[in-house]
């Protein structure tokens, strides 16, 4: 990666763990960029509010390093005077597993669903009545789900791994947990599925971050990039004049 990359004049990631690792590895030096989301439908999803039973979610790939395994074994030791559903949306190689992991653990059909692939519209439809989203995954560079579900003002429990600190504050906009820590999983969860008010509360502030990673930001970041590199020093003034 360093003999490669060490001719660019300008190098990104996407967020500041992922320039740690950059620079801890080799010689290189580069700025932290946030992939960027448009949050406006996600701002939709939220006014419609969450399903009559709360529901944690899940997005992304069923492969082991996502951990949906944790969750699933912490959903089912919530206790039964806490009404919940689970909700898995995506697919992998460990689908099946998790399928079989979730009946073995005592959760029925009516609590715990594995929609597979999904449409945007109904992604975004699933952030929107979902009451907390999780994300016990330890290999996230970013992850862009957590943080449309954040865009959508929902509080989020995330592993303490990897990027996932720079997008949950503990008791702010949700919870981190240890990795692997399924009782610690189990008890955020239950704290915030018992707490209505709190979720309004995280869910908020999750808003708040997930606005600090506009799209359109990232873009104006990214021509300034690009415009440096060219030599084009006005760039930036005309760019604003044009405005």
């Amino acid at each position: 990666l360093e003999r490669v990359f060490a001719p660019a004049l300008h190098i990104t990631a996407p967020t500041p763990r992922a320039i740690e690792l950059l620079e801890a590895r080799t010689k290189l030096t580069g700025e932290a960029l946030s992939n960027g989301i448009d949050p406006t439908s996600y701002r939709r999803a939220a006014e419609k509010g969450e399903s009559e039973i709360p529901t944690v979610l899940f997005v992304g790939r069923l492969d082991q390093e996502k951990r949906v395994d944790e969750l699933i074994k912490a959903f089912a030791q919530l206790s039964p005077d806490v009404p919940a559903r689970l909700e898995i949306v995506g697919d992998g190689s460990c689908r099946e597993e998790w399928k079989t992991l979730a009946q073995q653990v005592g959760l029925t059909a009516d609590r715990v669903t594995f929609r597979g692939y999904i449409s945007e519209e109904e992604l975004v439809e699933a952030y929107g009545r979902c009451a907390i989203f999780c994300m016990p995954g330890i290999a996230e560079l970013q992850s862009l789900v957590t943080l449309e579900a954040m865009a959508a003002g929902k509080p989020v429990v995330c592993a303490d791994a990897m990027a996932l600190p720079h997008l949950c504050r503990p008791g702010q906009n949700g919870w981190l947990y240890e990795p692997g820590d399924v009782g610690e999983l189990t008890l955020r969860l239950s704290t915030l599925l018992g707490d209505k008010a709190m979720r309004a509360r995280f869910g908020q502030h999750s808003q708040q971050i997930a606005n600090r990673h506009s799209m359109a930001d990232t873009l104006d970041r990214f021509e300034e990039i690009y415009a440096d590199a060219l030599g084009l020093s006005d760039f930036a003034e005309d760019t604003e004049a044009a405005a």
